[in-house]
């Protein structure tokens, strides 16, 4: 009888720890970005803002009376009993399991033998797991599958690629279900569709349904219907803890463990948090498998769907305000898919820059664009985690237009070409700069040819560039193109081998006095170091455009892109300042005689300056230091 109560005791004490972890998703309405913040920087769970019309969260149970004291207009949107029932049942079509999900892609690898193409590119923890013998993963053994939709799929010919992922994030299942609909429509329509059958007479498609397996299976499988992270075993215990809905101690956020931008803003170093980045950029098999895939060819755009918010975001999102090169064309995209999109209520879908949803570093998106030049966009689908299996369809059948509009892009506003040796004729991988959109003050990656075919390709605004086509060993040239809104401009380019050189540089200061030991890395070559007359000579280089770097201690380096032909070239370094003095707080720093003193009568900047008479006349000089 005694041990029978322990155990009651003990069942009860544990479905209350439980029941007081659990969460639902709730919303406080008309937040602005200070709630939005402080909730950040308290590593709240955050599913979807916008700002002045609402902050939804997922939150504990146990904490949701002190935080509706404080938001009374608070409003609860999903109990996990409602995410479970939105899943459906087994004779519900709605969401499918990994078997499920497996068994439809090979069904049509096996009806369009030359359109579809499977490859697995990777595999999640799980399977690493199971192959230890640990046994709490034996059922995680999974495998991550690309999908590779072409005509003439077997045949790796000269087109560009696009891309479309489902599933970072494990709570987000209908982002798995877009992919297999667009797979599904791309195949049925080729030959009938004449939209689709240029797509893939033209393009490569390629698809990864499920890049997060293992946590999709836990979503599923109702272990955790909150779980947003992969199943890393963050404390080697050999179990997978879920047991915090949502944040558990174990598990790395895939969309944070990019590594442009990574570990700033909106991505936590707490293994516990649904937000938490992992050990390093890439330390995750999921994201280094996707990242290889990207890294193989030359994907021109290509779409990441998450849940929730009914948002087209476009770069950059790890910081705010940061309007990326081609913001012009990466916005004038997302306009033209939002619009395609209804809303499950009124309108349709919001466009915009990534930070406009929240600031968020590590991201997919981010690292496509900013190392590979993809555009690249996060479509925020639906207005909850789990729509009703039920709506699942309908919201699907709503995207197919907005992926069309995505592979139909190539085809208007856009320079493409190839690149090849004027003498042998073969390919080259060459950088193509179009001046005034390239040398942006944000990074991106240059836009290069590729290796193989030596083809090359830009989204444009409508207007009239000067274009930069150079490789190292080649001649660059400069052609002036016009960019039209109805079809491609191609411009393809012979460079001529460039003669070898002798070329000398020469480093001074600003009042032309040479500078000594400065350091000179010009891409491809070991570095310089200029003499005492600032000379380097680089001796038998071939003629063309470098990318170089100089730098000295105590002055400003320098790093631009110059033609080396022969001439001389000049570099002129700048000192960096020993003290920064404004004046604003006085003279503290200086000791003076005469008349020198503070003037507010004139300044570069600030409220004061030095004068040597103050306050002085007109014909009275007057000086503030600065950097």
């Amino acid at each position: 009888m005694l041990r029978k109560s322990i155990l009651i005791v003990i069942c009860l004490i544990f479905c209350f720890s439980l029941s007081a972890a659990e969460r639902v998703l709730i919303r406080i309405p008309h937040a602005g970005p200070e709630l939005y913040q402080q909730h950040l920087q308290q590593n709240a769970d955050i599913a979807a803002f916008h700002a002045g019309q609402y902050l939804d969260m997922v939150w504990p149970i146990a904490e949701l009376e002190e935080l509706r004291s404080i938001h009374p207009q608070l409003i609860i949107r999903s109990t996990e009993a409602q995410m479970k029932a939105n899943l459906g049942t087994r004779d519900i079509p709605g969401y499918r399991n990994y078997q499920d999900m497996l068994d439809d892609i090979s069904m049509f690898e096996a009806l369009y033998p030359d359109l579809v193409q499977i490859e697995v590119i990777g595999a999640g923890w799980g399977k690493d797991y199971a192959q230890q013998g640990l046994p709490n993963y034996q059922s995680f053994q999974h495998d991550i599958h690309a999908i590779k939709v072409s005509a003439n799929v077997s045949e790796d010919l000269d087109k560009p690629a696009f891309y479309f992922i489902g599933t970072h994030h494990a709570r987000e299942p209908i982002s798995m279900e877009v992919c297999v609909a667009i797979l599904e429509h791309l195949t049925e329509g080729y030959g009938i569709d004449p939209d689709i059958t240029h797509i893939l007479d033209s393009s490569q498609v390629w698809i990864v349904p499920l890049l997060n397996p293992d946590g999709h299976k836990l979503v599923i499988d109702q272990t955790d219907i909150w779980w947003r992270k992969n199943i890393r075993d963050n404390n080697n215990n050999g179990n997978i803890d879920t047991a915090s809905w949502g944040n558990g101690y174990d598990g790395v956020d895939l969309n944070r463990n990019y590594s442009h931008g990574w570990g700033n803003i909106s991505a936590s170093d707490d293994p516990l948090s649904v937000t938490y980045h992992g050990l390093n950029p890439f330390s995750e098999p999921e994201t280094s498998a996707l990242k290889t895939l990207l890294e193989s060819k030359r994907f021109l755009a290509g779409v990441s769907y998450h849940t929730y918010g009914e948002w087209v975001l476009y770069p950059y999102g790890y910081g705010h305000n940061l309007y990326a090169p081609d913001v012009t064309e990466l916005s004038q995209l997302a306009i033209n898919m939002a619009a395609s999109i209804p809303k499950v209520g009124n309108g349709t879908y919001t466009p915009s820059p990534s930070f406009g949803l929240y600031p968020v570093s590590g991201s997919f998106d981010d690292w496509s664009y900013g190392t590979r030049g993809t555009f690249s966009y996060t479509i925020e689908m639906a207005d909850q985690f789990i729509p009703p299996a039920s709506q699942v369809p309908v919201i699907i059948q709503n995207h197919l237009t907005a992926a069309k509009i995505l592979l139909q892009r190539k085809d208007s506003k856009t320079l493409r070409g190839h690149v090849t040796d004027a003498e042998t004729g073969a390919a080259l991988s060459a950088t193509i700069f179009v001046e005034g959109i390239d040398g942006h003050y944000l990074p991106r990656a240059p836009y290069v040819s590729d290796e193989i075919f030596g083809a090359y390709w830009r989204f444009l605004p409508v207007g009239t560039y000067t274009v930069r086509i150079s490789a190292e060993g080649y001649l660059a040239q400069s052609h002036v193109v016009e960019i039209n809104s109805i079809d491609q401009t191609i411009l393809d380019v012979a460079l001529e081998a460039a003669p070898t050189i002798n070329q000398s540089i020469r480093t001074v200061d600003d009042i032309g006095s040479p500078l000594a030991n400065a350091t000179i890395r010009i891409a491809g070559h070991a570095p310089y170091y200029s003499d005492d007359e600032g000379y380097i000579m680089v001796m038998n280089i071939p003629a063309g455009d470098y990318s170089i770097h100089i730098s000295l201690p105590g002055y400003t380096s320098i790093h631009s892109n110059v033609s080396l032909l022969g001439n001389e070239l000049i570099f002129s370094l700048t000192a960096n300042p020993l003290l920064m003095d404004g004046f604003e707080l006085g003279m503290g720093n200086w000791t003076s005689s005469g008349s020198w003193g503070i003037s507010n009568a004139h300044s570069y900047s600030g409220l004061n300056s030095l004068s040597d008479s103050p306050p002085e006349t007109t014909s009275n000089e007057t000086f503030q230091l600065l950097p």
